[in-house]
């Protein structure tokens, strides 16, 4: 057995007639196996796996991911006994499923795999983007492979069951949209049809058609989807958590004299519409991959805490940004009540979005590389360029106060910044920005 990947994409490379030719990324990808050696026994070349034909009574379809059988799946309506038979098989080792619909949330879903000799296939569901729970009333019966189902020798998984006509599984009136999925990676405990197992290594869509009786429709259709909507959840909320935020936090902080009136802009800006931008494409994204009627974000403690981010702590630091504005005195002796508090809601923020970026990695099962290199990233935006550019370098952060400058680095910076601030304008008297960076009177040094 050799492994192998393949890609591919609608868009044509940029010049045809050159082998070196560049070309844009991928719209769909994948892995397969092939066996290029043979072994005894293997089916002969052209031989078909399902020798079953459809009579007046029977409506057969066929499935196959690819060339390999990593995911395979043969559907048998048989009207007479009101039901249809699903053969799943693959040569994966771990697990194949499927289930009904395009999207995991209310999906039915169907997973097997094999303990020792006897496979062993598991009912579940789910109400958005997890593990799927085991139901409490199945609706299938486990039967032995149907006569004229002649395997591959490189198959793995295998098992076959029964549902009711009635069940819907499969519409007796128009082809069934399915999903796939499958893993390497064997489930925890095989021997119980509830045990866990890790997130799938492949997925995507197909087509089967037993509505006709008398047909045997060969190949289903099948794609693999273009866009993985959850990655993009996570890539927005990153951006919209941990990336817009300290860079605004920053500009706020520490730049507010080198900067002018452009830091309350630049502050504002950023977390005003490129943090909700982010918020909003990041929703949209989970939103299409949940059943209507179903319970949002309350389900993990990801999507509570999540909840709880985007819709009461992140319009509440809007709030409180608005009112240290809107209620900003150039004469204060000190920072007042509703300054400390947009400080700290926005910390907080940031700090629960971070714990909260954690639980989505382990949610999507990220790989450790990727967990450690966002922890990494945190490391340096905190140590570097908050610890050792902003409190060092930049001599820490600066506010507003009638008195001068209020610096928490100490006396020495206080007086250092003030000669720095106090120049010229373009008419050669001092000028100072206020909170959102208009003209304060001569003598009212403010940050």
């Amino acid at each position: 057995m050799s492994d192998f990947i393949y890609a591919s994409s609608d868009a044509p490379p940029s010049d045809l007639e050159n082998p070196n030719s560049s070309f844009g990324y991928h719209q769909q990808k994948g892995y397969f196996k092939l066996d290029l050696k043979g072994s005894p026994g293997d089916n002969p070349a052209g031989e078909k796996v399902v020798n079953i034909p459809a009579t007046s009574s029977t409506s057969i379809s066929t499935f196959c991911r690819d060339a390999s059988n990593s995911f395979c799946l043969v559907s048998i309506r048989n009207e007479v006994a009101s039901t249809v038979t699903f053969v799943a098989y693959s040569s994966l080792t771990g697990w194949v499923g499927f289930g009904t619909g395009k999207l995991m949330a209310g999906s039915r879903m169907f997973i097997g795999w094999i303990n020792g000799e006897q496979a062993v296939i598991s009912q579940r569901t789910t109400s958005e983007y997890n593990l799927p729970t085991p139901v409490n009333a199945t609706i299938f019966t486990a039967v032995p492979l149907p006569a004229g189902i002649n395997l591959p020798s490189s198959i793995e998984i295998s098992f076959a069951f029964t549902v009711p006509i009635s069940s819907g599984i499969a519409s007796t009136t128009s082809p069934t949209e399915f999903m796939f999925a499958g893993s390497n990676s064997a489930p925890g405990n095989p021997s119980v049809p509830s045990s866990s197992f890790r997130k799938h290594e492949f997925r995507g869509q197909f087509s089967v058609d037993v509505s006709k009786l008398g047909q045997s429709s060969g190949e289903g259709a099948g794609s693999t989807p273009a866009v993985d909507l959850l990655l993009l959840h996570g890539i927005f909320m990153f951006l919209g958590w941990c990336v817009l935020p300290p860079i605004a936090i920053f500009v706020a902080r520490y730049l507010k004299f080198r900067l002018g009136h452009a830091w309350y802009l630049t502050h504002t800006g950023i977390m005003l519409f490129g943090v909700s931008a982010c918020i909003a494409t990041a929703l949209v994204c989970v939103e299409v991959n949940l059943t209507p009627g179903k319970p949002r974000f309350i389900t993990t403690p990801h999507g509570i805490l999540g909840a709880t981010l985007c819709f009461a702590i992140y319009p509440m630091q809007v709030a409180f940004g608005f009112i240290s504005n809107g209620l900003f005195n150039s004469d204060r002796e000190c920072v007042p009540w509703w300054d400390r508090m947009h400080w700290w809601t926005g910390r907080v923020a940031v700090l629960l979005a971070v714990v909260n970026v954690q639980l989505g990695l382990t949610l999507f099962e990220a790989s450790s590389l990727v967990v450690a290199l966002f922890w990494v990233f945190i490391v340096l935006v905190v140590g570097g360029v908050g610890g050792f550019v902003g409190e060092y370098w930049l001599n820490g952060a600066v506010h507003h106060v009638k008195t001068g400058i209020l610096n928490e680095s100490g006396p020495a910076v206080h007086n250092r910044l003030l000669d720095d601030h106090v120049e010229g304008d373009e008419q050669g008297t001092a000028s100072h920005p206020g909170h959102s960076g208009s003209d304060l009177p001569s003598g009212e040094q403010r940050v």
